[in-house]
């Protein structure tokens, strides 16, 4: 008999956020349809919500070094030039 053992899951929490009403109806109609075709959607926002947290921590680290720079203009000009975030499959990429 072959048993595939894995590890303990890391214990979750709810993390409440707003969102559009419209974004609210949206996610609610995916995580519907994500269960009809077996996929494990609480998991899959989890992995997304990691890569959002990974890119806030480059860009506020970003905002900090700029902040302490002597020009102030080098705040706004840090912020401007960002690319939006794009999800593909899980992975958070900048748009060029």
């Amino acid at each position: 008999m072959r048993l595939n053992i894995k590890d303990k899951p890391e214990k979750t929490d709810v993390y409440g956020i707003r969102l559009r009403i419209s974004l609210k109806a949206r996610l609610i109609q995916l995580r519907t349809e994500a269960d009809e075709v077996g996929m494990d959607f609480p998991a899959t926002i989890d992995d997304l919500m990691e890569s959002v947290a990974d890119e806030l921590a480059t860009r506020i680290k970003e905002r900090k070094h700029a902040v302490n720079k002597t020009n102030p203009q080098a705040v706004n000009e840090t912020l401007t030039e960002q690319p939006p975030i794009l999800f593909t499959n899980g992975e958070a990429t900048k748009a060029e």
